[in-house]
């Protein structure tokens, strides 16, 4: 059964601990064909609690991502709220021409298996570096060269 989604709707990304880490449709129109523009937040709970605005200081990236995850339910919408002033950070229009122009094409759409590895990176729970592109999340980081104070980098095998 496919879910319905809109702009200014909450979601929440699964995390290794059972908690979700919270993320906010910013964008639904105009975006690359299957994807929807998100912003990401640091915060964490439980899925079913709805979040209370987000703050400017909590967003740590916004991606155009597909919508996969949204339309099957695996990342349940606890409901939705007034949208971030974002366009202050990241104007949407300037993430399109960026997307469009992106090299091959689609690839600065975000898969949503990549979003719930780095919103559980924010966190601690996995490894920042662990992909073989070791500086993917830095490049999904709306403040490059702000990794959360969380994260974890070259963690040795256990």
């Amino acid at each position: 059964m496919t879910r319905s989604w809109d702009q200014a709707d909450f979601f929440a990304v699964p995390l290794l601990t059972g908690d979700y880490g919270i993320g906010q449709i910013v964008e639904t129109r105009d975006c690359p064909e299957g994807s929807v523009f998100v912003a990401l937040s640091l915060r964490r709970g439980p899925s079913a609690t709805l979040p209370a605005l987000l703050t400017l200081d909590e967003i740590v990236a916004l991606l155009f991502v597909t919508t996969d995850h949204l339309s099957d339910g695996t990342w349940p919408i606890p409901g939705f709220d007034t949208l971030p002033a974002t366009e202050t950070l990241l104007p949407f229009r300037t993430a399109l021409r960026r997307a469009a122009a992106a090299d091959p094409p689609g690839s600065a759409v975000i898969e949503p298996a990549i979003v719930e590895a780095f919103l559980n990176a924010c966190h601690g729970l996995l490894d920042w570096d662990f992909f073989p592109d070791r500086m993917l999340f830095d490049r999904m980081l709306l403040k490059q060269g702000t990794r959360p104070a969380a994260a974890v980098v070259g963690r040795p095998p256990p």
